[in-house]
Order: structure tokens, then sequence, then C-alpha cells
């Protein structure tokens, strides 16, 4: 049963309470984020930081009004659109020769690039460092600790919980400060809970591994480890998409979005990053009650594989060295222009740039058929993560879902945040439950998690059997 249903239960008793007082039986498919909004006293902050593969970014709001969730703005207006617009920058880290950290994202790769041949070998630069540690947990997840080394791309080896937790820092104190600019009162770590985003397949091992680096970073310690919470990818994408009817900006589309929450339906959740599309099927029971029926990652269909493709092509309009010179001098105009291909948004009159599109795109299509075959009926797909952007994608799986299979394709709005944006939920839902659902405490983690599944599913029936009755 999905992590969820820790604060699901709470909810559960007190609606049965409420509706025995009233005189109304039953329980219905209401949502607990409705049930829970005005009735629980909220307090502090939360902020979710999300590490993925190309693009990384946070997102924090406040127990006053825990829908209005703000994530990282961007400063270039030249580079990245409208200033404060919100975003999400490169996952690239750059650290001094001797270990400490210099800067994170553009600013890494701009850095990087200007330093002359010899310097760049005595530095530590990590692009998508996610990539390359993202497979450890399956094939070491007996062996690993923080002391386990990761290459830069130079080959100079560094310990890869030293790495995560340079980038907890950075965004840590980049939360912080961005929110002190625009508020009267100031805001400390100590206000702050934090929640980690992590991939619904990475092993517990690998879970543990982000909470110690959190400690690494003073994010918490053993000492307070409530002040750190490991949130799963799929499950905070599907709490944001049921949230959005909540927003105080909710529209027609985000109820609809919402509405897919409902009783006895089942949706397949696609995370469309840059290296990898995270697949997970979900079931929704009512009652905030859903159980995850089948998960997967695929490290071969992201749209970093059409952005090579869109490279190849340059190179043979321009002449590789043009591009490799342009790249060279212009590091981060190079990121932006291939960022917002990456999303679709750059559409060139040229016959050749849609093909680029077509293996991908038909790759990914093939994959998600295969998931859908293997359950009776699945109601709807849903697409998140930075490459759900590009318009060329959601164009083709409607096409492929909607026209030919009559499956709903629904693309919530700022789809590439919505990881961020439902953990920040997460964040606020346990503290409201009063349940540390990813406590990893490596003692207990197995232990209490295995309980919380057994007591949430022996819930879920027996609420089910209530309403039949």
């Amino acid at each position: 049963m999905s992590s969820l249903t820790a604060a699901s239960l709470t909810a559960a008793a007190e609606r049965r309470q409420r509706s025995r007082a009233r005189g109304v039986s039953g329980e219905g498919s209401e949502s607990i984020l409705e049930r829970h909004r005005s009735s629980i006293e909220r307090k502090g902050y939360v902020v979710a930081i999300d590490i993925g593969t190309a693009f990384s970014g946070y997102a924090m709001s406040s127990s006053r009004d825990i829908f209005a969730i703000y994530a990282l703005r961007a400063e270039d207006p030249f580079r990245w659109g409208v200033c404060g617009v919100e975003t999400k920058i490169p996952t690239v880290l750059l650290l001094r020769p001797d270990g400490t950290f210099h800067s994170f994202g553009q600013d890494a790769l701009t850095h990087y690039k200007d330093l002359e041949e010899d310097e760049q070998k005595k530095w530590y630069f990590f692009e998508r460092f996610r990539k390359k540690w993202y497979w450890y947990p399956f094939f070491e997840r007996f062996k690993m600790n923080l002391s386990k080394l990761i290459a830069a791309d130079n080959g100079r080896l560094f310990p890869v919980g030293t790495v995560f937790a340079h980038v907890f820092r950075y965004f840590r104190d980049k939360a912080i400060e961005e929110y002190n600019l625009f508020s009267t009162t100031d805001l400390t770590q100590d206000d702050v809970k934090w929640v980690i985003a992590v991939p619904a397949m990475w092993s517990d091992v690998a879970r543990q591994m982000m909470r110690e680096a959190a400690y690494e970073a003073g994010l918490a310690s053993e000492a307070e480890p409530d002040n750190v919470q490991i949130a799963l990818e799929p499950e905070s994408a599907s709490l944001y998409c049921e949230s959005l009817q909540y927003h105080e900006n909710a529209n027609d589309a985000d109820r609809f979005v919402s509405s897919v929450f409902q009783a006895r339906k089942r949706y397949l959740l696609a995370d469309l990053g840059g290296e990898t599309t995270d697949v997970a099927v979900y079931e929704v029971f009512g009652c905030g009650l859903m159980k995850e029926l089948y998960c997967s990652v695929d490290g071969a269909r992201g749209g970093t594989y059409v952005n090579k493709n869109y490279v190849k092509l340059l190179e043979q309009i321009f002449g590789k060295d043009v591009i490799d010179e342009y790249r060279a001098t212009y590091p981060g105009d190079w990121v932006y222009a291939i960022s917002k291909y990456f999303r679709g948004a750059l559409i060139l009159n040229h016959p050749e740039v849609a093909k680029l599109f077509d293996p991908v795109l038909t790759n990914i299509s093939d994959h998600l058929k295969r998931v859908f075959a293997m359950f009776d009926s699945i109601d709807c797909l849903i697409l998140v993560g930075g490459f759900a952007e590009c318009r060329l994608l959601q164009l083709f799986l409607r096409r492929e879902f909607e026209e030919a299979g009559g499956v709903q394709v629904i693309v919530p709005r700022q789809c590439s945040l919505a990881v961020a944006k439902g953990a920040v939920l997460l964040g606020h839902w346990q503290t409201l439950a009063g349940v540390s659902t990813f406590a990893l405490s490596k003692s207990s983690f197995k232990k209490d998690f295995t309980d919380l599944s057994r007591r949430s599913e022996e819930t879920a029936l027996a609420l089910a059997q209530k309403k039949k009755n």
C-alpha cells in the first residue's frame, strides 16, 4: 500500500467520527486533503529538494497555506526566460581542487568551461551525476555506504555522499535566501522541515544514504532525524496532481486532473526525465487510500537521447568544429538552447528535426503500451517530468493512446515541478498525520514500513466491506 496511507488512516478515522455525529454513514471518496485543510493546525515550513538526472530544483510552502507552493526562480531573463519564473537548473556541480563547494547549475558549467585545460584536471566537475550513480542501488544494494566513490567528468574520484551533501547545502541556502529576499520575516534552517525526493526503485540502503548525506549537509542529524523525510517521486507527483483542485488559482483543467483520483480508478504515472522514464501504476481505493500495482524505471528512454540526435544534426549543418567552439565559448547559452529544444519550445522548420524525436517517442510509447498490456484496464495516463513539457511528445502520446486506445492522457500544469511540489505536500502530510512513514533508521525502516503497509491494506479492505454492507 502506498506510503500516503499513513495520513489517510488518520483522516479516515476522523471522518468516521464526524459522520457518526451527523448521522451520516459511509466514507465516500472525498480527498483527505480537503478534510485536513482547515481542521488541523500546521506549523513551520517544508522545503523539498528534487535532484534530477538532467535538471534539479526545490519547492517550498508554509504551514499557513500548504498549497501556496513556490519553486526555484529563474534569475537570468536572457537565458531562462522571464526573470522570476519557476524553473529547474542543470544538474551540474563544481568543486574546487580541495573538494570544497564552488558552484552548482549554470554557474558551475560556465566557470568550469572557462578554466584552462590544465586547471580543469585539478577540479571536480560532475554533470548528470545521478545517472552515474543511479544504477548502483540495484547492483550493490548491500555494500553501499557514503564512502562509495563516484568519478567526476575528468576521472577524479570523490565520495558520493559528499557530492549529494554539497547539492543539499546549495538548495538549502538558495531556498532560505530566496524566501528572505521577498519576505518581511527572516527564515532560518530551524524553521524548515526538509524533504528529499528519490526514485521509487531505489533500495532501502540507497534511501538511507540520502538521509545520511542530508545529515552531512546539516539538514538534520541522527539525534533529530524527523527534520528530514525521504519521499518517493511517483507518490509525490500523484499527490501534486490530486491537490491541484485546492490551489488558489485552480481552474477547470486542474479540477479535471484531480478528478482522476476517485475510488476504483487506476492510472499510470509516467515520469519522463532527461535520462529515464519512470513508470508507476496505482489503484485508488477512495478515502485517500491508494495502492501501487507496478513500478519500473528504464534508463534508455529520456529526452537527452533526442538532444544527442539534435547535436549530431547541428554538427552536420554547421560542422563539428563550429559547434565545439560555440559550446566552449558560450556554455551557458548552449545549455539554454538544448533545454529549450528538450522541452519542445524550439520548433525548427526543418523536415529532419521531427525525425530526431521519432525513435525516442516510439520507444517511450512502446514501453508504456507493454505496461498497459499487463492490466485489464487503466483509466488514464498522467505525464510529469521535464520531457513531459515537450509538445511533440504530448501530441504523439495523445495520438497513440487517446485517439487509438481511448485512454485519457493528462498533462498537469507545471508538470516538470510535479515531483518537487508534491514532495512539499508529503512533508506537510507526514507532519499532519504524526507518522514518520519514511523514518529511515537503519534498524527499523523495513519493519515500520511493512507494518504500516499491512495495517493500511487491512483498513482499506475493512472500509470497502463497510461501504458494501
